[in-house]
């Protein structure tokens, strides 16, 4: 280790930037790499170690980044707080690069070039940093990440469950009985933040500290693990994510004139300090989900178990905000023929009855078929265009709207991009599962 605890006491700005497994480390002034979970690690990271001084590091398989967080509130004293990533990083340049649903950027690798892209350097910090009261990656719009509120996409992924959502819940109302209006905005809203990355000054950092840890702690003492995958006892960890939305969403009710700034951030696909590795890796690196559409049965079940009901309030949705009706007159048609739209045909199927009459797509060639359905070129002058509701199925935000430009110049009236049709899949699907069952 190159310096002791002791050294980051007297510095302006300290970002702990997390570490499980060898990567490329990122280590300046202000940047300083910490190992997590160390205590009961395989490897012996060359970095500062979160089991040492005052620690959790040996609840780091449940707790994850957050025992770094813990660490620093206990150990280091500077004038701002600041956590990333070993693959996920703020970008302190102003970069054209526009970020995905889930509110990242996607880069190959961390080498020189990636580093002064993004303004990884103190200077860059610095000046981004010095002046605010709270540094915090972009808002995240679950709904379009296909999801209706924060709670059922948190119940939709398969290693998280609505039951832990709903008992963290309970916990922090518990504790902070005034939080519940936030809460119930949280819980059904679509704002939030995720990926535990914050800078704060440090009298915003020890109080939400103070507020934080026992609501973890008391979550975790509560959630029965035994029956979870390694992946479903990281429950406590997600959840912070959402506690940390809640957390500033108030703060920022309560306090207006706090002076807070967004930055972008990236998520890394290599990190491996080995160009062999980057090789191989760089082109097969699964990219992280969001919303699992087939998560909608699971989340749906779960939440009625818990008698939480929301067939109402998305009903009215769903007819107040779209020309589609099950019954209805109008003729559907998908722009983009790739594999949201196989999920999409099936999906339509189920929740309006029919299929769309016409799918276009710039790779389509003559005769092609996607379950049943013609697919053509696009022909944005053709006035039978005009006859259809479009639903735009492509996935990247840029090219979406880029498309809905072009119907919308052409005279089509009546389109919808792929994130404002899932609520109403949503009402549907809820009244086939909860059809007959006890409230």
């Amino acid at each position: 280790m190159k310096e002791s605890v002791s050294d980051y006491y007297n510095r302006k700005i300290v970002i702990l930037v997390s570490y499980h497994k060898p990567s490329v480390i990122l280590d300046t002034k202000y940047l300083v790499p910490i190992q997590v979970g160390a205590e009961n690690s395989v490897y012996n990271l060359k970095m500062l170690k979160d089991n040492t001084g005052d620690n959790i590091s040996d609840m780091n398989a449940r707790l994850c980044e957050i025992t770094a967080q813990y660490w620093a509130w206990k150990n280091v004293k500077s004038d701002y707080y600041g956590f990333m990533h070993y693959r996920r990083h703020f970008v302190f340049n102003d970069i054209s690069e526009t970020p995905d649903f889930g509110g990242q950027i996607f880069m190959k690798q961390i080498d020189d070039e990636y580093i002064n892209k993004i303004g990884l350097v103190d200077d860059k910090i610095e000046k981004a940093v010095i002046g605010n009261d709270l540094i915090l990656t972009p808002v995240i719009d679950v709904s379009k990440c296909f999801a209706p509120n924060n709670e059922i996409q948190f119940a939709s992924l398969n290693n998280l469950h609505a039951k832990d959502f709903d008992l963290i819940c309970r916990i922090l109302l518990d504790f902070y009985p005034e939080y519940y209006e936030t809460v119930e905005q949280y819980r059904l809203g679509q704002n939030t933040y995720w990926y535990n990355m914050y800078i704060m000054r440090k009298e915003l950092f020890f109080n939400y500290c103070s507020w934080l840890f026992p609501i973890l702690f008391e979550a975790d003492k509560q959630i029965d693990y035994s029956e979870y995958s390694i992946q479903e006892q990281r429950t406590v960890a997600f959840m912070a994510e959402r506690l940390f939305s809640i957390y500033v969403k108030k703060l920022i009710k309560d306090n207006p004139d706090l002076k807070i700034k967004h930055l972008k951030m990236t998520f890394v696909e290599n990190t491996e300090d080995n160009s062999v590795a980057q090789a191989i890796e760089l082109n097969n690196k699964k990219k992280p989900s969001y919303f699992l559409q087939e998560g909608l049965t699971k989340a749906y079940k779960e939440l009625i178990n818990l008698h939480k009901v929301y067939d109402i309030k998305l009903e009215k949705e769903c007819y107040n905000n779209t020309l589609i009706r099950k019954d209805g007159k109008y003729e559907i048609a998908f722009y983009g023929a790739g594999r949201s739209a196989i999920k999409n045909i099936s999906l339509f199927e189920m929740c309006f009855g029919k299929k769309p009459t016409i799918i276009w797509d710039i790779s389509a060639e003559d005769g092609d078929y996607l379950e049943s359905v013609p697919v053509v070129k696009p022909d944005f002058t053709s006035d039978k265009a005009k006859e259809f509701i479009w639903i735009i199925t492509i996935t990247n935000p840029s090219v979406s709207k880029s498309v809905k430009e072009q119907f919308l110049k052409s005279g089509v009236k009546s389109v919808i991009e792929q994130h404002e049709i899932m609520p109403m899949m949503v009402k549907y699907t809820w009244k086939e599962i909860s059809q007959g069952e006890e409230r």
